[in-house]
């Protein structure tokens, strides 16, 4: 939300004491990122009704008025843990907004430096030591949870250089963190927000010892020398290249003990003469032994990406009934408007990903790669003539597909008319941003099978609005299939 930097509480007018205790631990809700809740005290016959119960004003807007909260609290045994804008981290009673305690690790500061998108909660096994991780700049911290103090012995008095174990000294090149890690047992796994341009610095994924902040291990996603992938770059390029980094955000399986991790581009995002290759694992998800960060499978949506491309959702756990089998799966959302849907274990898709041959690049020095993986045109309804090889499958007549995937989608498509689902392959048009995509209890996969979205229904706006809102039909027996969140 902008402007406001509020918290708010809502009351629907039950008593409390009906409410069972359920957290809501991690920014997606739980381990698997489904971004659901059981909770049923609010809902369609009461929502009218609702009145704010409490607002929390964090005051530390900047002085232009200027900032953002993108942060998503999570609320942990009654307190609500989040950032505010000026990345300041706030522990607050979730019944009342109460204020417990607040750690700015720049308050001198009157800007807000980046955004971020939330924070991790972190126990030991008997519950005595509780941490709060969260990143500003390029530091991460470890804070008391019942204090809001740094932990002393957590690196560096308290936190840890993210700068710091990437195998290049990235001197004073762009390096923040805007989304959480994850925690599994004792390790903590993170990422970064790197630049775009030539020079970037690396975005290889650490993992950290909770206690200490020593870091556990390093998976390289550019390649080093015997390393998988290392032969789909130039042979150097270890030592110089960036990007391929892992910005928003990653999901961990805890009973199988793998991480899901999606990364973004190599850079420069727009050029690629100086990396020739496929460039993994930039553009790809991944699947690690979250305890080793051994590679389990990968998947690469883009070969040498030249479109800025990224994954830019967190993953999502989920269970499918698919082809008569029960399928635990990940499904991961992309800028291109696919959510791709992989079996969990083995990285196989679900649903038919081809390869097609696309023209060379007509810019010098560049050697686009001559793969595009697309949906089958046969299984979505397009044409080859419909598939831009370098942008996917397009409507030659709209001005761009970019949009946000939060509880609805936005698509910008200027002078366009109202439209409706059966007129739309969802695979043209879809599209996630932002870190974030919703899993409800039952999710839709167009007949088509190029895309699995959140069962809801349809908006549209009048003929020759700037938006259109879509999303799939509920109640079409067509379109769904029964999925289960884990």
């Amino acid at each position: 939300m902008r402007s406001g930097f509020l918290l708010l509480g809502l009351l629907a007018g039950c008593k409390a004491a009906s409410i069972p205790a359920v957290d809501w631990r991690t920014t997606g809700g739980a381990p698997g990122n489904t971004r659901f809740s059981p909770l049923d005290q609010i809902n369609v016959t009461n929502v009218a009704q609702l009145q704010v119960a409490w607002v929390y004003h964090t005051g530390d807007l900047a002085p232009d008025g200027h900032g953002e909260i993108q942060a998503t609290p999570i609320v942990v045994d009654g307190v609500l843990y989040a950032t505010t804008p000026k990345v300041a981290v706030i522990a607050l009673r979730a019944a009342g907004g109460t204020l417990l305690w607040r750690f700015d690790a720049f308050p001198n500061r009157p800007t807000q430096p980046h955004v971020n998108r939330g924070v991790v909660y972190w126990a030991d096994e008997r519950g005595h030591d509780r941490r709060i991780f969260f990143a500003v700049d390029r530091r991460l911290y470890a804070l008391d949870a019942r204090t809001g103090e740094p932990i002393r012995s957590f690196g560096d008095s308290g936190w840890v250089d993210l700068g710091e174990g990437l195998g290049q000294d990235v001197g004073d090149r762009y390096l923040v963190s805007t989304s959480p890690g994850v925690a599994y047992k004792d390790v903590l796994i993170w990422g970064t927000r790197v630049g775009e341009e030539a020079g970037s610095a690396p975005g290889h994924i650490r993992a950290y010892e909770a206690r200490t902040g020593k870091i556990r291990w390093t998976f390289h996603t550019i390649p080093w020398p015997a390393e998988f992938g290392y032969d789909t770059w130039p042979p150097e390029a270890f030592q110089t290249a960036g990007g391929a980094n892992s910005w928003a955000g990653m999901t961990v399986d805890s009973e199988r003990g793998i991480v899901y991790i999606p990364t973004g581009s190599a850079t420069p995002d727009f050029y690629g003469g100086d990396r020739v290759g496929a460039n993994l694992f930039a553009n790809s998800l991944l699947a690690l032994d979250a305890a080793t960060g051994k590679r389990i499978w990968h998947f690469q949506t883009v070969h040498h990406g030249l479109w800025d491309y990224d994954l830019c959702a967190a993953p999502q756990l989920i269970t499918v009934q698919h082809e008569g089998k029960t399928i635990e799966a990940v499904a991961v959302a992309g800028k291109v408007g696919f959510l791709y849907v992989f079996n969990r274990l083995t990285g196989e898709p679900l649903w038919p990903i081809v390869e097609r041959e696309v023209p060379p690049s007509d810019v010098p020095q560049e050697r686009a790669d001559e793969r595009r993986a697309v949906a089958l045109p046969d299984e979505v309804g397009l044409s080859d003539e419909e598939i831009d090889p370098e942008r996917g499958p397009t409507q030659p007549d709209h001005g761009g597909v970019f949009g946000m995937v939060v509880d609805q989608v936005a698509l910008e498509l200027p002078d366009r008319p109202a439209v409706e689902l059966d007129q739309v392959e969802v695979g043209r048009v879809l599209a996630a941003h932002g870190g974030a995509v919703l899993a409800d209890r039952v999710v839709g996969v167009d007949v088509r099978r190029d895309v699995v979205v959140p069962a809801s229904h349809v908006r549209t706006q009048e003929p020759g609005a700037d938006e259109v809102e879509i999303l799939l039909a509920e109640g079409n027996e067509a379109v769904r299939t029964e999925l289960s969140t884990t």
